[in-house]
């Protein structure tokens, strides 16, 4: 009849209102929390997004790659390259051969005189850096095979990559944040130099050699 067809309409717009109701008041105390806690997990839930994007093949391709390259030449522009800087210290101490420079003008005569063997690995959130882009297109007339991470797959950097790693996947809320935040890309980095560091001998460690070399600069 009429009555219980009312009935269970009305029975589901109250459903409906109870779950609106329900994840509005859930979306509003998301913005009320601002505990340091709350933030820290914001930015987990982010990195674990970022795990789940990121290609294994392409990654664990990238990592061979690097392993088995002559020099890797790192490229990144703006605030983004003490990122380079970092990444290269620690690959070095790690025994992988490095060339990084905040400055273009460095890193594109590095890259000009390198070998098809040498690689680049750039980093860009955008992918649209020009100075990052003419890197990897300089590599590529010299043979060389590059890596990019970056936070958008159809920027102009990842189409003349050979391996993309994304550092920003569509939809996340936390990433639309990234573009003065580097955590993403940094996330990305950490992956690739534990990578790394757990491919090395059972003897050889960052924390041998050279620590020891700069250990009387320390308490």
């Amino acid at each position: 009849s009429s009555d219980i067809i009312l009935k269970e309409n009305k029975s589901l717009v109250n459903k409906d209102c109870a779950n609106l109701v329900q994840k509005l008041h859930k979306i509003l105390q998301e913005k009320r929390d601002t505990s340091v806690g709350s933030m820290f997990r914001k930015m987990g839930d982010g990195i674990k997004v970022i795990g789940d994007t990121v290609n294994d093949r392409v990654f664990q391709d990238s990592i061979q790659l690097i392993r088995k390259s002559t020099m890797v030449h790192l490229v990144a522009a703006g605030n983004t390259s003490p990122l380079c800087m970092y990444c290269g210290y620690r690959m070095e101490r790690m025994g992988i051969r490095c060339s990084y420079n905040m400055q273009p003008e460095y890193y594109m005569n590095h890259i000009n005189l390198a070998q098809p063997t040498d690689i680049v690995l750039a980093i860009s959130w955008s992918g649209t850096s020009r100075s990052v882009v003419h890197a990897m297109e300089l590599a590529k007339e010299k043979n060389m095979q590059t890596i990019a991470v970056t936070g958008y797959k159809s920027s102009p950097m990842a189409k003349v990559s050979d391996y993309l790693l994304i550092s920003a996947p569509e939809g996340c809320g936390y990433n639309k944040f990234s573009s003065h935040s580097r955590l993403s890309e940094m996330a990305v980095v950490e992956g690739i130099l534990l990578a790394l560091e757990n491919e090395l001998p059972s003897e050889m460690d960052e924390e041998t050699e050279a620590e020891m070399l700069l250990s009387e600069t320390k308490y």
